[in-house]
Parts: C-alpha cells; sequence; structure tokens
C-alpha cells in the first residue's frame, strides 16, 4: 500500500500542478505537449526494463511504476478541466470585479475540480493495476509478488485472494477519498 499511495500521491503532487499551469498557459502548453504526447502512450509496462536498470530489482522500481501509470490520466484530466472552463464565466467574473489570480482561485479552480478528481480515480485504479505489474519483478514482498508466487507453485487460491485483496484496497481507497472531500 506504501508503493502504490505513495507513487500515487507523487505523481497527484507533480500532475496536477502542471497541468493547471498547461492548461492556463499557451506557452508552456505548446513547449510540453509534443513531449507529452510522444511519452503517453508508451505503456507502463514497457517502462518496466527501464525502471529495473535505473533503480535496480526491489520497491524503488515498483514506486516509479506506479507513479509513471498515475502521473498520465490525472495530468490529461486536469487539462482537459481547466481548458473547459466556459468563457462566459471568465465574462462573469469579470463584470463582477474579479481578475487575474482572483479568476484562476474562483473560477479556473472550482470549474475544473470535477475533471481532476476523475483524474485522481482513473490515477488511483491504474496505480492498483501497475503495482502488480511492479511487484512482479524482482520485489520480495507485496501483492503482486504472492500472485506470482501462487502462479509459481500453481496454488490458485494465492492468486485470487491476492486479486480480492486488491479490489477491496482499492475500493477502500476510493471510499475514503471520497469521503475526506
Amino acid at each position: 500500500m506504501t508503493r502504490v499511495y505513495g507513487g500515487f500521491a507523487l505523481a497527484a503532487l507533480v500532475a496536477v500542478p502542471l497541468g493547471l499551469l498547461i492548461g492556463r498557459n499557451e506557452k508552456v502548453r505548446g513547449l510540453l505537449d509534443p513531449f507529452l504526447q510522444l511519452m503517453r502512450p508508451i505503456p507502463v509496462t514497457a517502462w518496466l526494463p527501464l525502471s529495473m536498470i535505473l533503480f535496480g530489482l526491489g520497491p524503488r522500481s515498483a514506486f516509479f511504476l506506479v507513479f509513471l501509470g498515475a502521473f498520465y490520466p490525472i495530468l490529461l484530466n486536469t487539462v482537459f478541466g481547466v481548458r473547459s472552463v466556459e468563457k462566459r464565466l471568465f465574462e462573469a467574473a469579470s463584470m463582477l470585479g474579479c481578475s487575474g489570480t482572483a479568476q484562476f482561485f474562483r473560477v479556473v479552480l472550482p470549474a475544473s475540480l470535477p475533471s481532476i478528481f476523475t483524474g485522481l480515480r482513473l490515477g488511483l485504479g491504474l496505480a492498483w493495476f501497475v503495482i502488480v505489474v511492479g511487484e512482479m519483478t524482482g520485489v520480495p514482498q507485496g501483492l503482486g509478488a504472492v500472485i506470482m508466487d501462487g502462479r509459481t507453485l500453481s496454488r490458485t487460491e494465492l492468486v485470487i485472494c491476492g486479486m480480492i485483496v486488491i479490489g477491496i484496497a482499492g475500493v477502500v481507497g476510493v471510499l475514503v477519498a471520497m469521503l475526506s472531500m
């Protein structure tokens, strides 16, 4: 859980501000968008060999993969949310005397929150997906390691129990996040 929620939290801490910046600033979008569009379609599993080279076998490699898996859904939904704020909301805010930075906090952020939360939910779901892949390759403990041990030992009950625990942990994580809002 530490690897999942740690990688997810780091992804959220990087992706949300970056998505807000890309969504609001044309120059930043023009600079970063080509690179992000190039990197986005690369599946997280393709990063596995590189993460093992950079971070070695173990939890840091899995943490990195979780970060990557959660990063793009959060980033893209944040950018979408910011870019889809209706123009008339800015006009209304201006007529009410709200401008500059105040418009960001009173118009952009509230209007884009539904998309940001959607990205966070998708990112958390992908984090659980990716942790299994990350833990199946060199992490001695964790749900992915249990599932791999079950496969290696032909113990179906270990595989099924690991899958059930992942499902329950994912649901509990989403419920806790929703209740804390």
